[in-house]
């Protein structure tokens, strides 16, 4: 059996109206890496999922594994476990892949040990109702302030094993709560400015009052929980302004602002 080089995780609870097309778009796939796709029933009820699912329990190139309904992260987590790949890639089961991604992930990633993290744009389809997201170039200042980049990314498994996997204590955010980790264990983030997924954008309900306090106290718990990343670049940052403020540049400039502020003094008087 050829050596597989990557592993698209692909978790499924109750998707089944969206699953085919996400397996669709990784089979298209023709080029020179060998892939696994580990698809993962997360306690699926929906008789239509099912009989989806039932369809690639044979399929050479995908295993299907199935636990209770326990979220996102632990889903994961039990399929990145027995993923043979060297590379993860996260593929939700409402969204598709343009198939370069596998291509300029591996190759980016194979020849840059330190870095972790290769990710794209999306490309938006589907309810047009909803706002969209800006992905943009890695910044660690940025992510602290909140979350920019989705988990369909192409991940180093020896990246995802150092933190242990995603934090299961998450129902929600858990790639968030990855990519602060990847970032505190020296793991480095490269975005290329050009869409390599398809984000499928589902038309929801508003959040209600409970869910939103739900969301409000996870984002605390992240906080937490990184507390230590948020406080040191805290300190960098209050290092750096400190630095500019006392550089000859910054006290020149301030020089040179004197008369203008003598002069709109002179005319609020007026």
């Amino acid at each position: 059996m050829n050596q597989i080089d990557i592993s698209i995780i692909t978790p499924c609870y109750n998707s089944g109206e969206y699953l085919p097309e996400a397996i669709e778009s990784v089979r298209t796939y023709n080029g020179k890496y060998n892939y696994e796709i580990v698809l993962i029933d997360d306690g699926s009820t929906d008789e239509f999922t099912l009989n989806v699912l039932k369809n690639y329990q044979n399929s050479p190139d995908i295993v299907v594994i199935r636990q209770v309904n326990s979220g996102a992260a632990t889903a994961r987590n039990a399929a990145c476990r027995i993923a043979k790949g060297e590379f993860l890639l996260f593929l939700d089961s409402d969204n598709k892949i343009f198939l370069e991604y596998i291509d300029l992930g591996i190759e980016f990633l194979s020849k840059n040990p330190d870095f972790g993290v290769f990710y794209g744009k999306p490309k938006f389809f589907g309810d047009g109702s909803r706002d969209s997201y800006e992905v943009s170039k890695f910044d660690i200042d940025k992510l602290l302030t909140g979350n920019y980049i989705d988990v369909c990314a192409v991940v180093r498994k020896e990246a995802w094993i150092s933190v242990g996997g995603f934090d299961s204590n998450f129902r929600n955010f858990e790639d968030y709560d990855l990519w602060l980790s990847l970032a505190e264990k020296g793991w480095k983030f490269h975005f290329l400015d050009k869409e390599l997924y398809q984000y499928r954008i589902v038309k929801t309900s508003k959040l209600g009052s409970g869910k939103q306090i739900f969301f409000n106290e996870t984002a605390r718990q992240i906080r937490t929980k990184h507390y230590d990343l948020w406080l040191s670049r805290f300190i960098e940052m209050k290092h750096q302004n400190d630095k500019m403020r006392k550089s000859p540049e910054m006290r020149i400039g301030k020089f040179l602002l004197v008369p203008l502020r003598n002069i709109r003094k002179f005319m609020l008087k007026k």
